[in-house]
């Protein structure tokens, strides 16, 4: 991993941080013109139509919320323009064999797949990274997995969602080939889909055992893929980031890492200049890359070359 230019990085956000603001006031005039006409059409309304108050109050009210809302339909516009200039290049010089696609992410059925999680009524997925450290393959990206639920109101039914999982999927080619499926979970007292012949799996490290519950299709596989060592490294990730869960599956290793902040974004309503956060997001994506090391992926032994 490279040092990062510090100046170019500031010249791009100074940059756009000019581009922030033109973009801001394209939205607020816009959002001035919506707010006079509904103004206008209220005034109108109100003035010759007797008994058309509640209407004409309602109409007024819709200008005012569309206001804030042309002005944030620059948003999108502008929070790509953040990742292609800033993001982009970031995690090039962080990993230099590497790929960085925003619009993409990791897929619902892999998510499903991984028997992490129950499946997703409401699922979304973005800012893929995929790329090689080393001699092991791997990917992550943002994930957003919601359940449906209903809730009653007096006569009236409710729908609302709930969210499964938020956070990152981190995939990565594990350094040991196996056939079965062993889950590294959270300890909790309600359990899903244990069948396909998953047992729990008692492990000597009480360090390991004190976070986490282990399932597994093959006993004898799960203690020669959760060695002393490698239990050792998975309670150094959970102190890094707490929360975390994993499976191994296809001789691969999905992580699944909880964070409630929508990451590598960027508004018209908010600064970019100084890149405070800019930093933060350097520091997460440090901490996700720096797994591979952690786990000590890249160490292949046995049938793995």
């Amino acid at each position: 991993m490279t040092q990062i230019s510090s100046a170019e990085v500031q010249a791009t956000l100074e940059n756009l941080e000019q581009l922030r603001k033109e973009l801001l006031g394209k939205g607020l005039k816009q959002g001035f013109i919506v707010l006079a006409v509904c103004m206008a059409a209220a005034m109108f309304m109100y003035l010759t139509a007797p008994g058309s108050e509640g209407m004409a109050m309602l109409l007024a009210i819709v200008g005012v919320v569309l206001l804030p809302v042309c002005a944030g339909s620059k948003n999108r516009e502008f929070s790509m323009r953040y990742k292609q200039e800033v993001i982009a290049p970031v995690i090039s010089e962080l990993c230099a064999r590497s790929r960085y696609s925003p619009c993409e992410g990791i897929d619902r059925d892999e998510f499903v797949a991984s028997g992490l999680f129950a499946r997703p009524d409401r699922f979304h997925s973005e800012d893929l990274i995929e790329g090689v450290i080393g001699n092991t393959p791997f990917r992550f990206s943002e994930v957003r997995a919601e359940e449906q639920r209903t809730r009653t109101n007096g006569k009236r039914v409710q729908t609302y969602y709930v969210d499964i999982f938020r956070g990152f999927i981190f995939i990565a080619d594990f350094h040991k080939h196996f056939s079965g499926y062993t889950r590294v979970e959270r300890d909790r007292t309600i359990k899903f889909n244990l069948g396909s012949g998953l047992r729990r799996v008692r492990l000597e490290d009480m360090a390991f055992e004190s976070c986490f519950d282990v399932y597994s299709t093959d006993e004898t596989e799960a203690r020669y893929i959760l060695t002393p060592l490698m239990m050792e490294r998975f309670v150094g990730l959970e102190r890094r980031f707490g929360g975390v869960q994993a499976a191994f599956s296809d001789s691969c290793v999905i992580i699944a890492i909880p964070d409630s902040t929508d990451h590598f974004e960027a508004s018209v309503w908010r600064s970019v200049a100084g890149g405070r956060k800019l930093e933060s997001e350097i520091s997460t994506l440090r901490s996700l890359l720096s797994i591979v090391d952690q786990l000590d992926l890249n160490t292949r032994i046995w049938t793995k070359e």
